[in-house]
């Protein structure tokens, strides 16, 4: 079924009705930690370096959780609270070339441009001109428009949680974003609120074309 697409708002109501349900925040956590292992590691080859870069907030809890499930990866995790603080130890991992790097400094909840230290973090990872799995949305973007808070981070896959957000289909955001994936089964239920504009999954393809038999093709002789 296709996915709608909701704003910050929404996507909070609808995080808001699963806790009410009874799920729990940690197993949703888990579950999207698994998805976006199983990204990185189509995205990589067994022994290759990933660097995982994880904030304070939830989107940080995504990355951190990715760590169990990261088999013949060689895993660099460095915890991002004061990134003044973490530049240098970033800098120098950046340095490895690691194979891939995972964004997961900030998430949606973002509501206010970045300070100039983020700014200078955020421009050093773009800098190093690396593959990078966003989760959720890249570092610095606003998912309601699309527009940056000051800098984003330059994603080459956005794994976004449970459904699309406005911002990240805007076409101002296409740099930023990279390739749009959706986690769509991360155990956030009952069903997301109905929107209008909607998102087509890969798995609404998987029964296309139907099959049926094929016309004979029919070879021509005036053709050459």
């Amino acid at each position: 079924m296709p996915a709608p697409v909701l704003s910050i708002a929404q996507m909070r109501a609808w995080e808001q009705s699963t806790w009410a349900a009874g799920q729990t925040e940690q197993e949703v956590i888990q579950r999207v930690g698994r998805a976006l292992a199983d990204r990185a590691l189509a995205l990589t080859r067994p022994g290759d370096p990933i660097l995982l870069l994880a904030g304070k907030g939830h989107n940080g809890d995504d990355a951190r959780a990715m760590q169990p499930h990261l088999p013949g990866r060689s895993v660099d995790l460095i915890e991002v609270d004061r990134p003044g603080e973490a530049q240098a130890a970033i800098a120098a991992a950046l340095a490895l070339r690691p194979a891939l790097v995972v964004d997961g400094l900030f998430g949606i909840g973002l509501r206010r441009p970045l300070g100039q230290d983020w700014v200078d973090l955020i421009d050093l990872i773009n800098r190093a001109n690396l593959p990078v799995l966003a989760v959720d949305v890249p570092s610095g973007l606003n998912a309601d428009t699309g527009e940056p808070w000051g800098t984003a981070i330059r994603a080459t896959v956005t794994l976004t949680v449970g459904t699309p957000k406005p911002g990240l289909l805007a076409t101002a955001a296409a740099d930023w974003v990279g390739r749009l994936e959706v986690a769509s089964d991360v155990g956030l239920h009952p069903a997301p609120p109905k929107n209008g504009l909607q998102w087509v999954l890969a798995d609404d393809f998987s029964r296309f074309p139907p099959p049926g038999p094929r016309p004979a093709i029919r070879e021509r002789s005036d053709i050459f």
